[in-house]
């Protein structure tokens, strides 16, 4: 999920703001997902345990993340900084085939699914225990 939405936003941002250097669009669109996901992290933790709808999950998303921005902008953003190495393998890809071999693209393309895996596991269990956590003291 975090890699889908920093891939959109990396294609986007360029465009958006006309930048020309890669390193700034990365790093632009790094903060734009980490931001995103962090506001809306708790709208299927509040579908799943509140049995909420969809609009009104993302409110309380929006609300119950004021309360815990900085606990979640951490759980959220320092799994994220796992993706940048990931991210720039994925942009000097043809480099990399030209230079070994051309069934490179596929060893990084399973790391990259292994990583995103792993890290979106780790982003949403540790984020459903703080909403647990936080829910029970409301």
């Amino acid at each position: 999920m975090i890699f889908g939405l920093v891939s959109v936003i990396f294609k986007v941002v360029p465009f958006a703001f006309k930048l020309k250097q890669p390193l700034i669009t990365l790093y632009i669109s790094l903060f734009i997902s980490i931001f995103i996901q962090t506001i809306f992290m708790y709208a299927m933790p509040a579908v799943m345990l509140e049995q909420k709808k969809a609009f009104s999950a993302m409110k309380r998303s929006i609300s119950f993340c004021r309360n815990v921005f900085l606990s979640t902008l951490i759980l959220v953003g320092i799994p994220t900084l796992f993706y940048i190495p990931l991210i720039m393998l994925q942009g000097g890809l043809a480099k990399l085939m030209n230079r070994f071999f051309p069934e490179i693209v596929l060893v990084i393309m399973g790391l990259n699914i292994i990583v995103s895996v792993i890290m979106d596991c780790l982003v949403t269990c540790s984020t459903t225990i703080l909403f647990l956590n936080k829910r029970k003291d409301e």
